[in-house]
């Protein structure tokens, strides 16, 4: 890497470390650009050079912890249940989100409708994620029932993972065993009324 790229990538993440202490301190909406400049040290032109908007801040500080943590789940994978390595999976996510559900609620929120080079990195984490999902339901103990496609199936568990974050998040202090049983009886519902016994 030249001293020039370690230059923008040491201000880049100067800016990153800045809004993640004033988006815990005063929350997204009380956070204002040209403060999270103030922290970082920058103008606040130089903060739209590396982030169009504030949202892109809050975006790739989850980004950022959400991805390894993924990544992790799936190298650190139990020789269990189908159920049990879904949760496994989740749980990478719902760790990410416990200690800051204030700032979770509002970037969930944000990833309903993304735009541009976020919709395109977070859809293509969310196809691995999908992937991994209609992967497990392959390999599972159980077999799918005659007919059921299992790129429905994997809608149908990813659609349950996403009501849980939601409702979850909604709590006052969510704890992540918390949210490992919604999961998990949310999956075994699911998949009971899609499979047949092996």
């Amino acid at each position: 890497m030249s001293l020039r790229e370690d230059r923008k990538r040491e201000k880049r993440d100067r800016i990153l470390t800045a809004a993640r202490e004033l988006f815990d301190a005063h929350g997204f909406h009380g956070t204002s650009t040209r403060a999270i400049a103030e922290r970082a040290g920058v103008g606040t032109g130089t903060v739209f050079v590396y982030f169009p908007d504030k949202r892109d801040l809050l975006l790739r500080l989850f980004y950022d912890t959400i991805e390894p943590a993924f990544a992790e789940a799936l190298a650190t994978m139990p020789d269990a249940d189908v159920v049990d390595r879904l949760v496994h999976v989740c749980c990478a996510f719902l760790s990410a989100y416990a200690p800051r559900p204030r700032l979770a609620r509002e970037f969930v929120k944000q990833l309903l409708f993304l735009e541009g080079d976020a919709r395109d990195e977070y859809a293509a984490l969310n196809a691995r994620f999908f992937a991994f999902v209609v992967a497990e339901l392959a390999r599972g103990q159980r077999t799918l029932r005659e007919g059921v496609d299992p790129m429905d199936a994997g809608r149908a568990v990813f659609a349950w993972y996403g009501l849980v974050i939601v409702e979850w998040l909604g709590g006052d202090r969510p704890v992540v065993a918390d949210g490992a049983a919604r999961l998990r009886r949310g999956f075994t519902l699911v998949l009971d009324g899609l499979v047949t016994p092996s």
